[in-house]
């Protein structure tokens, strides 16, 4: 599709036989949807199905949901929620690009808005019982307008917002001799992110090198305790395994490090 590197395919496994409503759907914050109360909004995207997809009549449904309480999740439930738009759109298997506006303005009560996509899957999935979707927008008037592009650097910050990952390579920790093997850093996150996230470590080993006469290196194997999380930054104390230990408190520095930890902001 001219213009596009990317899309989300949303798809069955083949001989899967699982055909509950499934869902696509992102939730703005509150901060970024009160400045649309009383306009119209207008939704947008670029569709195209897989040759298996088996929604009946080849539908994908998108819909605009809003709500008056205040960064709630639309999976959980909106207060006060209400469904302002809904279409049905017929997918080929050629990229198209649909739109719909709603009939009247926003309330003036709405606090949180989503854009969501639902479909039925149907009987035994085939090899391509997918939709792809791509260049959604959302956008106050009664039209579509052209696809508004950013700057990589802008779209990767905003993303990191709600969500980063980051590894530990090439950062020093303290060793604390009054637990085994315990070791703490301060780790700034590289944009401000939406709130205070929550942090866990995704996978692999740390290896740290500590210099007491020769470097040495230890495995570290869990995440011990997030003393502090903020949206700028976090402080993590990190547990080891191995036969090495240092007399004394000490510097360490991360080398060969294959973890990494994820810390998320999402709604």
């Amino acid at each position: 599709l001219d213009g596009f590197n990317y899309a989300l395919r949303i798809q069955r496994t083949n001989g899967q036989t699982g055909t509950g409503l499934q869902y696509l759907q992102t939730e703005l914050e509150s901060a970024d949807s009160m400045q649309f109360r009383g306009k119209k909004l207008t939704l947008s995207f670029y569709a195209r199905k897989g040759a298996n997809f088996s929604q009946s009549s080849s539908q994908l449904t998108s819909n605009v949901a809003t709500g008056t309480g205040t960064d709630q999740s639309l999976i959980s439930g909106f207060t006060g929620g209400a469904n302002v738009l809904s279409q049905n759109n017929t997918l080929t298997t050629s990229w198209q690009r649909f739109s719909h506006t709603t009939s009247s303005v926003l309330a003036s009560t709405v606090n949180q808005i989503a854009v969501q996509f639902t479909h039925s899957p149907a009987g035994t999935a085939g090899a391509a019982d997918y939709y792809e979707i791509t260049g959604v927008q959302l956008e106050v008037g009664e039209a579509a307008t052209d696809f508004e592009y950013r700057p990589y650097g802008e779209e990767l910050a905003l993303c990191q917002r709600y969500c980063t990952a980051m590894d530990l390579k090439y950062l020093s920790f303290w060793y604390s001799s009054y637990q085994t093997y315990w070791f703490s850093e301060t780790i700034k996150f590289p944009t401000t992110m939406r709130g205070n996230p929550s942090v866990s470590l995704v996978s692999g080993s740390f290896r740290f090198s500590h210099f007491n006469n020769s470097w040495q290196s230890d495995t570290l194997t869990s995440i011990n305790n997030v003393q502090v999380a903020r949206p700028d930054h976090c402080l993590l104390r990190l547990t080891a395994t191995g036969s090495y230990s240092p007399t004394d408190h000490g510097i360490y520095s991360g080398e060969g490090v294959t973890a990494f930890i994820k810390a998320v902001a999402e709604l």
